[in-house]
């Protein structure tokens, strides 16, 4: 795990594209969330997990575009893995950083594919409402 100050990671996801506009508004909606945080604590930090940086990976897009198995569950065999979701802070946003070749119809059509998830605390969560405007 390493630490960022909350405003370096804004600063990085500002400019992150999504294609799906139910993403773009949940992606909307958690940078207002951080802007508050960081407006109320200045120098606010958020945990940065690098998720399997060796081991690549392979999952496939659905037809709805959303990645089947994106986050992996815990196991319980011998060196049991706790699941993706057990790799966050308490009381801080977490990012965690995926890396994955992406399949689609049995041919990959992006490698290495950077996926983000967020792991926002009750703490730091707010209620928000992002309106979604025709044609976009």
């Amino acid at each position: 795990m390493a630490t960022a100050s909350l405003q370096a990671v804004i600063d990085a996801l500002v400019e992150y594209l999504l294609e799906d506009a139910r993403d773009t508004a949940n992606f909307t909606g958690l940078l207002i969330t951080l802007s508050e945080v960081l407006r109320i604590e200045p120098d606010a930090t958020a945990a940065i997990y690098r998720m399997r940086p060796a081991a690549g990976g392979r999952r496939k897009v659905k037809g709805d575009g959303s990645i089947e198995n994106f986050l992996q569950g815990p196991t319980k065999k011998a060196g049991a893995y706790p699941g993706d979701t057990a790799f966050r802070a308490a009381e801080k946003l977490t990012l965690q950083i995926h890396s994955y070749d992406l399949e689609l119809s049995g041919q990959v059509v992006a490698s290495a594919a950077p996926l983000l998830a967020f792991h926002v605390p009750q703490s730091l969560s707010k209620s928000w409402l992002v309106q979604i405007q025709r044609g976009q």
